[in-house]
């Protein structure tokens, strides 16, 4: 007697199919699974850049609005203010001594940044071998960056003074002047000795960032160079320079932005003076807003001191890259 099983369930001939499941009626969990875990990550991703934009809503973009809406009126500090529209602008772009200012920082922005780079440069030059006493030499260069511009131009004060200033006593020692000389009350000097306060303090950052970019050239470039019958001079000029073009750039860049906007040396050891002979234009945007009290009319003359840093930032980079 035969008994017949009963087909099992996992028999497809058993069950008349063919052999293929029915995807239709089966659910595949993973991809709920999925888009709860990506609605997972991009809560946690809101959630940790929601600080940054708070602040920056708060401490940028709020203060430039404000900003604007001070451009457009006559703000005192003190006194009622009122809506005068786009005068500030206009008044402006025909204010002599504004761009008086700003053709002087120009030229200092371009001196000094000039200045500061060949000094760090030679100073990288002279490190960057490691050879006994770089140490040291690199210590002394970086530390007035670190001590900072401000500090260094109260002490540039006393050093400067006539009489006691031990400028003023190397000069005399020297014989290059016969009496004590007020070095600060004239145009001339007065920018000539914050150029060089400005490069004694910045060379120290151009000599690490240019030290970097030279002590990653290798040295078989300089032999093959040398084999090649290149001289000294000839190998910094055309292995050297080249390799650290863009670490020159970019001190460029920087040390012309610092520039333009430089405000403590000249507030310290000039305030401006003689006259308006060192009167930078951050300089006369704060002594229109603290001494003449116009602070709408400073706050224009920012936005346009804005506009042109970016456009001559444009102009750098412009020139110095590749083609």
């Amino acid at each position: 007697m035969s008994t017949t099983l009963p087909a099992r369930g996992g028999d497809p001939e058993a069950n008349g199919s063919t052999g293929h499941t029915d995807r239709s009626t089966t659910k595949d969990p993973r991809p709920s699974r999925r888009s709860g875990a990506s609605r997972h990550d991009s809560r946690t991703g809101v959630l940790m850049i929601a600080p940054a934009v708070v602040l920056v809503l708060v401490f940028v973009v709020a203060p430039l609005l404000f900003a604007t809406v001070i451009s457009v009126t006559n703000w005192p500090l003190v006194g009622s203010v009122q809506f005068v529209g786009l005068d500030n602008y206009t008044t402006a772009f025909t204010d002599t001594t504004f761009w008086g200012s700003v053709l002087y920082t120009l030229v200092f922005a371009v001196v000094s940044t000039a200045l500061g780079i060949l000094v760090g440069y030679a100073l990288a030059v002279l490190v960057r071998s490691n050879r006994q006493g770089s140490g040291l030499i690199r210590t002394a260069v970086f530390v007035p960056y670190v001590i900072g511009i401000t500090s260094l131009s109260f002490v540039a004060i006393l050093e400067f003074r006539p009489d006691s200033g031990a400028l003023d006593l190397i000069a005399m020692r020297l014989g290059l002047t016969q009496e004590p000389t007020a070095w600060l009350l004239d145009g001339v000097t007065a920018t000539v000795l914050i150029v060089l306060l400005g490069a004694y303090v910045g060379s120290g950052f151009s000599m690490i960032i240019l030290m970097s970019g030279m002590q990653g050239i290798p040295d078989e470039l300089y032999e093959s160079a040398e084999i090649d019958g290149a001289g000294r001079w000839r190998q910094e000029f055309s292995v050297t320079v080249p390799l650290v073009k863009r670490y020159l750039g970019l001190l460029t860049v920087m040390g012309f932005i610092g520039a333009v906007l430089a405000f403590t040396q000249f507030y310290v050891l000039t305030g401006g003076g003689p006259g308006d002979d060192t009167l930078t234009v951050m300089l006369y945007v704060y002594n229109k807003a603290f001494n003449d009290l116009q602070v709408g009319y400073a706050t224009a003359l920012s936005f346009v001191v804005v506009v042109i840093a970016p456009a001559l930032t444009l102009i750098q980079f412009r020139v110095m890259r590749d083609d």
